[in-house]
């Protein structure tokens, strides 16, 4: 949890997904964004789907989300356009097929997950199912399939790997401690969204703060 530091009794709650809380949003300075528009922010990293329901509920005033759920309660505006991309620890073709897919072991997240769910219905667009792998592994957050990667014994023909933002590993990628590809003639492109409720007290912030992080 962030929480920029300013005197004030009135506080505006933001909740947002993992990669945008840990990697994105700190480029935005959000402590000046307080002091401009007069209240503090505080911020909380939960799953999309813990935002959404928390929006509808009244305990945030504002989400932003990394797979695409929609709620017809909910106002929603494109915000940056992500990358899914595949990494391992081991320098990987610039695009890989099927075949090449079969032979890695493949990190991905619990079979509940939204993020799980939203990257098989990419998959399935190229007639790719998570069965075809030589074997999964199981992980319920992102920083444990990163790590889990990293610290993989180093396998150049049975790859470990997984199917991440590519925010998430910028940082490994210019250290080359990890290493990116992606699938042929397939780039997993989609959006992330800001999301408030169509009714709110705190519209005016929302509009601020909206109008701020699409500069």
């Amino acid at each position: 949890m962030i929480t920029t530091d300013k005197n004030s009794s009135s506080t505006f709650k933001l909740a947002a997904a993992y990669t945008i809380g840990s990697h994105i949003l700190p480029g935005y300075h959000l402590e000046q964004l307080s002091k401009q528009l007069n209240t503090n922010i505080k911020v909380t990293i939960k799953s999309c789907m813990e935002i959404i329901n928390g929006i509808k509920e009244n305990r945030y005033d504002m989400g932003l989300i990394e797979n695409p759920i929609f709620d017809n309660q909910l106002n929603y505006h494109n915000w940056i356009e992500n990358e899914l991309v595949i990494c391992s620890n081991v320098e990987l073709p610039p695009e890989v097929d099927g075949e090449f897919i079969k032979r890695c072991t493949l990190i991905c997240r619990e079979p509940s997950s939204e993020t799980r769910k939203f990257i098989n219905s990419l998959l399935a667009q190229i007639e790719i199912k998570q069965s075809m792998f030589k074997s999964l592994k199981e992980i319920n957050n992102a920083t444990a399939a990163i790590q889990s990667v990293k610290w993989s014994r180093p396998d150049r023909k049975h790859p470990t790997i997984t199917i991440i933002s590519k925010f998430a590993i910028e940082e490994e990628v210019k250290q080359k401690r990890l290493f990116i590809s992606r699938f042929q003639n397939f780039p997993m492109k989609h959006y992330y969204y800001i999301v408030y409720p169509k009714k709110s007290n705190n519209i005016s912030i929302i509009n601020s703060l909206t109008n701020n992080l699409i500069k």
